[in-house]
């Protein structure tokens, strides 16, 4: 019979409180962010994962209404009020001390496939102070500070940072764009619009419990009526829209998604009022349209490299060539008529 001392059964004690204190903090750490939890839920993939996925968002909104009777949601929410107030505040300071990149007007109409063509505007050139720059990360990364620099050259006054990276219109239950785009605005009515989405959206999504596989006629179908409705909120105040579309990726699979999703775009856009579409690869790399392209000869620096590691994303390289074919084409239709953005 064997003999138990009386330290051994304190040591099982204490190791048996000492279980009991790790899954208490491993409870309490998932209340804390059981948000956190449900975004991430959201984000796994619909047509793999579908039931680990909907499991996920039952429990982790379970344990945010449980956090939130408990009131330990409360810590999270003013850490993230205080990022976002500290986020709001660099902007600012971004936008007020940033030093514009010189280009020469040469070098503006050599990465432009486009001539600058002065036409009647479209916008009144009073209404042109405010510009909406929306999108996802391919947005964010680089072509909206460019744009920004490039926009402030040219006069523009008030420019809204109306993008949030990991978006699309594929998944409203992660962040829907027609409720969130409006509190973007603040109230404010931007008459020229810059938009580039898209790059989140080649994947199935859920509507009840029927999932929508990427590229079938029932995905292509909704995600149409997503897209004519968010172009519905765009225009709703008469705004001209630039839809920059989406370049080519590195990965061919990766690709060949974004160029289905690219073909579906411009079918709904191309002859709709007050809408432009404008290739980004035909101003990326012109001498090669259908071909992904990562670094490009530079009449300054010699070879620049345009894409970013990850073979989705632009350099900020790639942001400032992108922006001033955007640039290009508002000129082409009248808006900025006589001003050099090479200042």
């Amino acid at each position: 019979m064997p003999i138990i001392y009386s330290n051994t059964v304190k040591g099982t004690a204490n190791l048996h409180q000492l279980h009991l204190m790790l899954i208490g903090f491993i409870f309490i750490g998932l209340m804390f962010n059981s948000i956190g939890i449900n975004n991430w839920a959201k984000k796994i993939p619909v047509e793999q994962y579908s039931v680990i996925r909907n499991t996920a968002i039952k429990m982790s909104q379970t344990w945010s209404e449980i956090a939130s009777m408990l009131k330990l949601n409360k810590p999270k929410s003013m850490i993230d009020d205080l990022k976002q107030f500290l986020l709001n505040n660099l902007e600012k300071e971004v936008n007020l001390f940033s030093n514009p990149i010189q280009d020469s007007q040469t070098q503006e109409q050599q990465q432009s496939p486009l001539p600058i063509i002065i036409s009647k505007s479209i916008v009144e050139e009073s209404q042109i102070k405010t510009v909406a720059l929306v999108g996802d990360s391919l947005m964010a990364v680089s072509l909206a500070p460019n744009l920004n620099r490039e926009l402030k050259k040219l006069g523009v006054t008030k420019i809204i940072q109306a993008y949030r990276s990991g978006t699309g219109l594929s998944r409203p239950d992660y962040f829907n764009w027609m409720t969130e785009y409006p509190k973007l605005l603040a109230g404010q009515s931007p008459k020229i619009i810059i938009c580039t989405i898209g790059s989140n959206d080649a994947q199935g999504f859920q509507i009840g419990n029927k999932v929508y596989q990427f590229g079938q006629p029932e995905w292509s179908e909704e995600y149409s009526k997503r897209l004519e409705s968010f172009l519905m909120m765009l225009q709703s105040q008469n705004a001209q829209v630039y839809w920059v579309t989406l370049p080519k990726m590195r990965s061919p699979v990766f690709d060949a998604k974004i160029q289905a999703l690219n073909k579906l775009v411009a079918n709904r856009l191309e002859h709709q009022p007050g809408i432009t579409l404008i290739p980004a690869n035909a101003i990326l790399s012109p001498e090669s349209l259908n071909t992904y392209v990562e670094f490009s000869r530079d009449p300054k620096s010699g070879q620049e490299q345009l894409r970013t590691e990850d073979g989705i994303h632009l350099s900020d390289a790639g942001g400032r060539k992108l922006a001033l074919g955007v640039i290009a084409y508002l000129k082409r239709d009248g808006i900025f008529a006589g001003q050099d953005s090479s200042k």
